[in-house]
């Protein structure tokens, strides 16, 4: 993880007239990648692989991430997942899976912790029924750092 010392203005931010940060200057701006580790709340995944990458301003901290599951294995219950930062707040962000279902689901961080578990919205699981089949996930979460 690397920083930028930037003190950013309206114009080198491309914001419409009338758009201020007051007199506050943005001291921190920065971008990143890492590759998250996929466990399961249950079991064990076969075959997965995930990239991440993230664009800190200030204490804000959007995370994206790509996952993918090719053979679920003997998992079960939740997709768990690793970020580079540690969230001072509980998050929830947005996930969707894209190759077999278009389910929706939730990333929840919880404060203090620098892991995230996915779930669908109504808390069952969101891993693939049985080996065979492949989930694609994008997930965003914005967290305070």
């Amino acid at each position: 993880m690397r920083e930028k010392e930037n003190t950013m203005t309206q114009s080198a931010l491309g914001l419409p007239n009338g758009v201020t940060f007051g007199n506050e200057n943005l001291t921190v701006y920065d971008t990143g990648s890492w590759t998250p580790v996929l466990t399961a709340s249950s079991g064990a995944l076969t075959t997965s692989t995930a990239s991440g990458f993230y664009t800190r301003i200030g204490d804000v901290v959007h995370l994206f991430i790509d996952a993918e599951i090719t053979n679920v294995g003997t998992a079960t219950g939740a997709l768990l997942l690793t970020t580079p930062f540690t969230s001072s707040i509980n998050a929830t962000g947005a996930v969707r899976e894209r190759q077999s279902t278009g389910n929706m689901g939730q990333a929840n961080m919880l404060a203090s912790g620098s892991n995230m578990s996915v779930l669908r919205f109504d808390n069952t699981s969101l891993l693939p029924p049985s080996a065979g089949f492949t989930y694609r996930y994008n997930i965003q979460v914005t967290i305070k750092i």
